[in-house]
């Protein structure tokens, strides 16, 4: 895809298998986690001079973690909506994903239909990595289990300009050459 520049995120993720819905206690705990793992605050650093190593210790300075931190949450129970409006509101980049399990996403919900998962982007997560944009993605497959003989199974997908963005690995570096 011409056009489109690379970069690293930092993700700090967090899985739940609970049977009851997902509330915002485990939003204001990852934020507390963004918070610690994306360096000291400010007010703090002002304050508190960082501690000298000692001279065995001292090397060539490290360029700082440049890398924009997201916060991820993935849960097999859907969120409820103080957790949606919770994470919504965060200045912590939020990514929200609910995957029904297997169980679940078989048990019809209503007339046919199956339970599918989702994907909420909070707007600070949104304007991180604009233009991108997350969707769940669908696909029709066979299923004896529902009454239309069909299901609706699908994924989290990160598309551009209308196509599914593929996947990528950054080349690593020729370890036998050095």
């Amino acid at each position: 895809m011409h056009g489109l520049l690379r970069r690293r995120l930092r993700v700090l993720a967090q899985c739940k298998a609970q049977k009851k819905k997902f509330s915002p206690k485990y939003v204001r705990e990852m934020e507390g986690v963004w918070h610690l793992q994306s360096g000291p605050s400010p007010s703090l650093a002002a304050h508190s001079p960082p501690p000298s190593p000692p001279s065995s210790m001292i090397h060539e300075p490290t360029a700082p973690d440049v890398y924009p931190t997201v916060a991820l949450l993935l849960s097999e129970s859907p969120f409820s909506q103080s957790t949606l409006l919770r994470a919504y509101r965060s200045t912590v980049p939020f990514l929200l994903i609910y995957l029904p399990s297997s169980e679940s996403s078989k048990t019809p919900t209503s007339a046919g239909d199956t339970e599918m998962g989702s994907v909420c982007p909070n707007p600070t997560l949104t304007h991180l990595v604009k233009p991108l944009a997350f969707c769940w993605e669908r696909n029709p497959s066979p299923d004896p289990l529902t009454e239309t003989g069909t299901s609706i199974v699908g994924r989290p997908g990160l598309w551009w300009q209308g196509r599914k963005l593929g996947n990528w690995t950054p080349s690593l570096p020729d370890l036998d050459a050095a």
